[in-house]
């Protein structure tokens, strides 16, 4: 499956090798909505390591709206197939977060309405769409878990409510069976586990440790396992993930 080898480079850091995948499956297939949001979502995970560098804003644009619009034609001739529905309410929560990141906040609250609404149409249709769970269970979650005065602001923009218990236990539904977005899901319970209002720190390791293995050699989550490590007073644990990361990330790629 190219598009998995493709994430799973993307989970070892290298974003241009994994955009590249992600471009020929869309070339070859150029009806079916997830490659191009596979695209985006590269560039998402770029905009949130570094929030206030713009260079990817247009590409991760670019990707989601070719993306957007194959899901659109998919569904205007198909309009019950829960799968474009998943797909489309997924690329509408990623440009909400990234929206709301740059301060468009109406137009953050519109594009969370449509997507959470397509998302839950998506699971009703077809409770087999695990994957659909992954943006889903992230907007529950942190929508719920905002201080007052942005859950007042996210009232007048009408902009859905959260459920925070649900967005974890769809996250971590989609950390153990989802197919695209299961690293994925790990690896954001383990932030969220891992934070200062959950303090489940041994769960946050062991979503780390299973993202690992599913992706063997990732100098990006060994140095995650070794932050966490560090952060909880494991001090010779922690450098020798550190040590591990550092071997993992030798090479002839510029981004390791």
């Amino acid at each position: 499956d190219p598009l998995a080898a493709g994430l799973q480079d993307l989970h070892r850091g290298l974003h241009a090798r994994a955009e590249q995948a992600f471009h020929t499956v869309s070339r070859s297939s150029p009806e079916d909505p997830e490659p191009p949001l596979l695209i985006a979502f590269s560039h998402w995970w770029r905009i949130l390591d570094d929030r206030s560098e713009t260079a990817h804003d247009a590409p991760f644009g670019t990707a989601l709206e070719e993306s957007v619009a194959r899901a659109e034609r998919r569904l205007r001739e198909v309009p019950d197939d829960a799968r474009a529905m998943a797909l489309l309410g997924t690329a509408r929560i990623f440009k909400f977060h990234v929206e709301a990141l740059r301060r468009n906040y109406r137009r953050a609250a519109s594009e969370a309405r449509q997507g959470k609404d397509l998302l839950e149409e998506s699971l009703r249709r077809d409770p087999a769409l695990v994957d659909a769970r992954f943006a889903l269970g992230a907007y529950n979650y942190f929508a719920d878990s905002v201080p007052t005065l942005a859950k007042g602001l996210r009232a007048i923009l009408r902009a859905p409510s959260g459920n925070g218990d649900l967005g974890l236990s769809q996250l971590r539904s989609v950390a153990q069976h989802g197919r695209r977005f299961r690293t994925d899901a790990r690896l954001l319970l383990a932030i969220v586990c891992g934070s200062r209002e959950e303090r489940c720190f041994d769960e946050a390791l062991g979503h780390l440790r299973k993202a690992h293995e599913d992706n063997p050699g990732s100098p990006l989550i060994a140095a995650s396992i070794g932050g966490l490590r560090m952060r909880l007073g494991s001090y010779a644990e922690a450098a020798r993930s550190f040590e591990d990361a550092l071997l993992a990330a030798g090479g002839p790629e510029e981004e390791r």
